[in-house]
């Protein structure tokens, strides 16, 4: 009885997409990029999606062009983790982008938001042009910023999640409303037994 139990574990992993993915060396797989919602009020020209090319790192795009100044802009982050049928709600937060990004400029006593904190953190590191003080104006570029593992925590555990972004301003309109859905890559169970 262990045996066979053994030989299906070692069937599962052989050809599960996992192993797949790990032996194509991307330990993270952007599924899907969407945009939600669109046309937005402000926006006059908006891309969202992911470009995957044969032997190479996956590439983000996205583009958006804002025809007026956002002067208050809300952000909602929400992190769920996704099974076959449902998607489960891992953490959220909702916070006044330009309040926030003024409270960093400023070093002084802060608001603590531990998601804003991370969610604010890797923005820096992957996306510093989007950290200025208000108003948001012009065109917004994301297009070409290379998928890694770095840009999720080191706790994560591997799996499949959804990263929603919502950004309105004051009077509760859409800035931008971006879904992206990704898996993260973990080494198989055999493979760990193999390390120990």
């Amino acid at each position: 009885m262990q045996v066979h139990l053994l030989l299906i574990i070692i069937n599962l992993v052989q050809f599960s997409p996992t192993s797949v993915a790990a032996r194509n060396k991307r330990p993270i797989i952007v599924h899907r990029v969407d945009c939600i919602g669109q046309p937005y009020p402000y926006t006059r020209y908006v891309r969202c999606g992911i470009r995957t090319q044969r032997n190479q790192s996956q590439q983000l795009i996205g583009e958006l062009i804002l025809d007026e100044p956002v002067r208050t802009l809300i952000g909602s982050f929400q992190i769920y983790t996704k099974h076959q049928f449902t998607q489960t709600l891992l953490y959220g937060t909702e916070m006044n982008m330009c309040h926030y990004l003024d409270q960093d400029r400023h070093s002084g006593v802060m608001e603590r938001n531990i998601v804003a904190d991370m969610v604010l953190e890797k923005t820096k590191v992957v996306f510093p042009q989007l950290i200025h003080p208000c108003p948001f104006e012009g065109l917004l570029n994301l297009t070409g910023t290379e998928v890694r593992l770095d840009l999720v925590p080191p706790y994560v555990l591997p799996g499949t999640y959804i990263i929603e972004a919502l950004m309105r301003d004051a009077a509760n309109r859409t800035v931008v409303h971006a879904r992206v859905v990704f898996s993260l890559i973990g080494k198989s169970l055999l493979g760990q037994l193999k390390e120990n």
